[in-house]
C-alpha cells in the first residue's frame, strides 16, 4: 500500500506495521450478523442458547460458530477501542467496567443469564488483548515492557492467586442425579 493514505485510514503499531482500519471495520460488520444468526437459529433449533447443556453435535456445531465469530466479534471491538486512543490501561478499564455491570446485572436483575453469558464472554476477549498489550508494550507506548516470560509469569501468578484465594464449589447441572 503506497504513503499517500490517511492516518485515519490506517493504524499503526509498536512495529511500524501498518493495517488498514477497514478490515477491522469489516470483520465487526461480518462478525455482528453472523453471530447473531448463529444464535437466532440455535435458538430455533434446540430452543435455548445455554451453554450449560452441550450434548449433542447439533448444539456443539452451533455453539462453536458462536465462539468463533464473537471472538472475533470481541477482537474487532477491542481493536476499534485501541484505535480510538484510550490507551492500553484506558481500553481495559472500559472493559473491565463493562464486565463489571454484566455482573452486576447477573446478580441484580432478572436480565437472561445466557444473554448476559455471551455478552461477558465477548468482552472478555479484548479485555484480554489490552491487558497483554499493557504488559508487553513499550513503556513509551503506555505498556510496561515486561518481557514474553515475564508476562507469562505475572499472568500465571495472578491466575494461580485466583484460585487459591477465591471460594470454589460444585456445580449441578441441571438433570444430573
Amino acid at each position: 500500500m503506497g504513503d499517500d493514505r490517511r492516518d485515519d485510514d490506517a493504524r499503526h503499531d509498536d512495529g511500524g506495521f501498518r493495517r488498514p482500519l477497514a478490515r477491522d471495520r469489516l470483520s465487526r460488520r461480518l462478525a455482528d450478523p453472523v453471530f447473531v444468526v448463529d444464535a437466532d437459529a440455535w435458538h430455533l433449533a434446540v430452543g435455548t442458547v445455554a451453554v450449560n447443556h452441550i450434548a449433542s453435535r447439533k448444539v456443539e456445531a452451533f455453539y462453536w460458530t458462536a465462539i468463533l465469530f464473537s471472538n472475533t466479534l470481541g477482537t474487532a471491538l477491542g481493536d476499534w477501542l485501541a484505535g480510538s486512543g484510550p490507551g492500553y490501561e484506558g481500553g481495559a478499564l472500559v472493559f473491565a467496567a463493562l464486565l463489571l455491570a454484566i455482573a452486576a446485572a447477573y446478580f441484580f436483575t432478572t436480565i437472561s443469564h445466557t444473554l448476559l453469558f455471551w455478552a461477558a464472554f465477548i468482552l472478555a476477549r479484548p479485555l484480554g488483548a489490552r491487558l497483554g498489550d499493557l504488559l508487553t508494550k513499550p513503556v513509551a507506548s503506555g505498556g510496561l515492557n515486561l518481557s514474553r516470560i515475564e508476562s507469562s509469569l505475572t499472568i500465571a501468578v495472578f491466575i494461580v492467586g485466583c484460585i487459591l484465594v477465591l471460594p470454589q464449589r460444585a456445580v449441578r447441572h441441571p438433570g444430573e442425579a
